[in-house]
């Protein structure tokens, strides 16, 4: 019995190492594609998903710009408006009950990356009735 069980406890250990630097290394990769700054197109949702924000229509700016050791500045209309750190982790989506990276920022907020590509990035505030913005990458 003894001959059967160390090896199958073994598998089991390697497995669990393997799946956690998976999950390490897929965490890893979001941060590295955030990397840049990144230009606020446009924002929606809300009750009745009365919200439908873009810079034209507010008069404002907006950019967030993520830097090497995991650091972060949020611009508006060209000024600091706050910086600090961040860090990526795993929620549950309300919407569809997925886990998704989150953006979690040292200054209390964090937003759910929905999609991230090197062009788009579209976040949410993982609320209901919340809302989702759209930024677009506008340098590295």
């Amino acid at each position: 019995m003894k001959n059967f069980l160390l090896p199958v406890l073994l598998a089991i250990a390697i497995a669990g190492v393997s799946l956690g630097c998976a999950k390490q290394n897929a965490l890893m990769a979001a941060s590295e594609n955030l990397s840049g700054k990144w230009t606020w197109v446009s924002t929606d949702g809300g009750i009745a998903n009365n919200i439908h924000n873009t810079p034209a229509s507010t008069g404002n700016t907006m950019q967030l710009e993520f830097k090497a050791g995991n650091t972060y500045t949020f611009y508006l209309n060209g000024a600091v408006e706050s910086k600090g750190t961040y860090q990526i982790t795993r929620e549950k989506s309300i919407a569809d009950g997925t886990d998704k990276d989150v953006i979690n920022f040292s200054a209390d907020r964090k937003l759910m990356i929905l999609s991230l590509n090197s062009n788009s990035l579209l976040v949410t505030d993982n609320n209901y009735d919340g809302t989702t913005s759209l930024y677009s990458q506008s340098g590295k």
